[in-house]
């Protein structure tokens, strides 16, 4: 399949790559060039048949942990809390069935593997701990109420050193086998394509959060923001406003870009045209 030459390619090279300085930002890996989007294949060879007439792409590589130690975004609360909320899950079953401080949980019918209430179990146990320790040192008819100079921190307690301990199992458990990918694309699409809605050059603008943990593929696209925009209609001006959409889409779930006039003085991605005689 040919390749769709156009003289703005440079800018939508350029557009894709501020995404990278903001994935860094993130601190979240991109993958291949740190610096470059990727190129998107579009010759033919065994095996592989091209549905683009090239583009660019740049994938970004997260994890579960890192999402829910940040504070999840309203994206990452929409695409991914059940992927938290399932390894937590698991990471308290495995913890409950590994450590003999906490044997008598096992007792408990909802002590089950993909129960879903296994961290509630679990927290219920790390609960009454504090609350034994807020009964023995902050009960002022307690004898050690007394002596509140010699009162240890919770967290240097039995309940609390535990409690702290899953935290970190829970942490490493969200980060291994539990990657997902930020997602930013340019699909080039010339006239004779059949994905062409309009029979003239295209590109599909797209950008989304890839749920299929590890591997990335297609199928777990969750697409947050795009836009399709004829080669002939392409300007610097609407480059600025996709890429600001789509930080805002990556983010904040906004469905909408701001107005294209907003943009018109905008030169972020003015005067990089380029022919490319790829």
């Amino acid at each position: 399949m040919d390749k769709l030459i156009f003289k703005m390619d440079g800018n939508v090279r350029a557009m894709l790559a501020d995404f990278i300085e903001m994935f860094s930002f993130w601190e979240v890996c991109t993958l291949g060039d740190e610096f470059e989007p990727e190129a998107i294949e579009h010759n033919s060879r065994d095996g592989f048949i091209p549905f683009t007439n090239g583009g660019y792409r740049v994938s970004a590589m997260d994890d579960l942990g890192g999402a829910d130690g940040r504070g999840m975004s309203a994206v990452e609360e929409k695409y991914l809390r059940g992927y938290v909320d399932s390894a937590q899950d698991d990471s308290a079953y495995e913890f409950i069935n590994f450590r003999d401080e906490l044997k008598a949980l096992r007792e408990d019918e909802r002590f089950k593997y993909g129960s879903g209430k296994n961290g509630a179990l679990l927290f219920e146990y790390f609960d009454k701990c504090e609350t034994d320790y807020d009964n023995r040192y902050k009960n002022p008819n307690a004898p050690e109420f007394e002596c509140m100079e010699k009162v240890p921190a919770f967290w240097s307690t039995p309940g609390g050193i535990i409690r702290e301990e899953f935290y970190e199992f829970e942490y490493e458990g969200m980060c291994e086998g539990c990657n997902f990918f930020w997602e930013v694309r340019a699909h080039y699409y010339s006239a004779d394509n059949s994905r062409s809605e309009s029979g003239q050059d295209e590109i599909y603008f797209l950008c989304g959060i890839n749920t299929d943990l590890e591997y990335g593929r297609d199928k777990g696209l969750n697409i947050c923001a795009h836009e399709t925009v004829k080669v002939s209609e392409l300007t610097s001006a609407k480059l600025c406003q996709l890429r600001d959409w789509f930080e805002s889409a990556l983010q904040d779930d906004t469905s909408e870009p701001e107005p294209l006039a907003d943009y018109a003085q905008d030169e972020r991605f003015k005067n990089l045209e380029v022919e490319n005689n790829g």
